[in-house]
């Protein structure tokens, strides 16, 4: 039962860091880089896929990644040459671009709702509600409002409360139907 005991040696490790920290032997040949890089960018047409672009060119792919992720900022001080079209546009001159004349009348479109006979209605191009008057919704007799939690608030900033909503109230346009939601308020009927 004779043991030998070896001794235990510790032996010194020299650890790298793994991540490179750019010396100031480096930096001018980075900046150098960079502004290649950068005039290569202005000069680019892709004929190959984007992926094998940046595989080829590993150092490219970095200031492209700095400059996406907003580390590096594209300084650059060019002169845009504007056409004979867009010229007078900023500087107010007569163009011979078409003038802007104010809106002849409200853009309208003859509906018919119901029963109801055929009348000119305000073409809701989508950025805004369909409203009908209270007093339209009795005489077309729909039935029942559905409650609503939705409040309008005007152009002269008043907010107002709608009664309700009809669903899927059947818009005649032409020979079509389309179902169209109507939110009702207590207002002056057109």
């Amino acid at each position: 039962m004779n043991e030998k005991v070896e001794p235990q040696v510790e032996m010194e490790v020299e650890m790298k860091p793994s991540i490179k920290i750019p010396n100031e032997k480096e930096q001018p040949l980075l900046e150098k880089n960079y502004e290649k890089f950068i005039q290569e960018m202005k000069t680019m047409n892709v004929n190959i896929p984007f992926l094998d672009m940046i595989s080829e060119m590993p150092i490219y792919a970095k200031f492209l990644k700095e400059i996406l992720s907003n580390k590096r900022k594209i300084e650059e001080g060019d002169m845009v040459c504007l056409t004979e079209e867009c010229s007078p546009i900023i500087l107010n001159k007569s163009s011979p671009l078409a003038t802007k004349h104010g809106d002849s009348e409200r853009y309208t479109i003859p509906v018919k709702i119901g029963g109801m006979e055929e009348k000119k209605a305000l073409c809701d191009l989508g950025a805004s509600v369909s409203l009908m008057p209270f007093s339209i919704c009795e005489k077309m007799n729909f039935g029942d409002l559905n409650p609503t939690r939705v409040t309008l608030q005007l152009a002269d900033g008043s907010i107002k409360y709608p009664l309700g909503v009809l669903e899927d109230v059947p818009l005649q346009v032409g020979k079509f139907f389309i179902p169209c939601d109507f939110i009702v308020m207590e207002m002056k009927e057109d």
